[in-house]
């Protein structure tokens, strides 16, 4: 058996979403348009949104606005030709705070669905 095929196995939607709590870096699900899905609550920590201001394109809005028209580009051309993406760039947090940030993702299809995954870590 498989690396990929062991995790399959035991991968459900609670232990997806225990491991992706447990995680030390934002991470985040997006379908074939790049809008958002899903998100850890690390992410909601890094960029200061909540989960649902993070879902759909919210994440977008946040970007701080020397990045967001390079990032949101990039990001749409990865989700429409279902490639990587990888970024770094800056988030314009609500207490007015900026983080840098280190973001990746890679598409990813199932037999139920095609999407992205990713991760996001604090840029030094």
């Amino acid at each position: 058996m498989s690396r990929p095929q062991a995790l399959a196995e035991l991968m459900g939607e609670a232990l997806f979403e225990a491991l992706a709590d447990h995680a030390p870096v934002g991470m985040f699900v997006s379908d074939t348009e790049g809008s958002c899905v899903y998100t850890n609550e690390r992410l909601s920590v890094l960029v200061g949104l909540t989960f649902d201001q993070l879902l759909g394109d919210g994440w977008g809005r946040s970007l701080h606005p020397d990045d967001a028209e390079r990032v949101q580009t990039e990001w749409a051309a990865a989700a429409a030709a279902g490639r990587d993406f990888h970024g770094e760039y800056r988030f314009l947090r609500p207490d007015g705070g900026v983080r840098w940030v280190e973001g990746s993702a890679s598409a990813c299809a199932t037999p139920s669905r095609s999407s992205s995954v990713g991760s996001a870590v604090v840029s030094t």
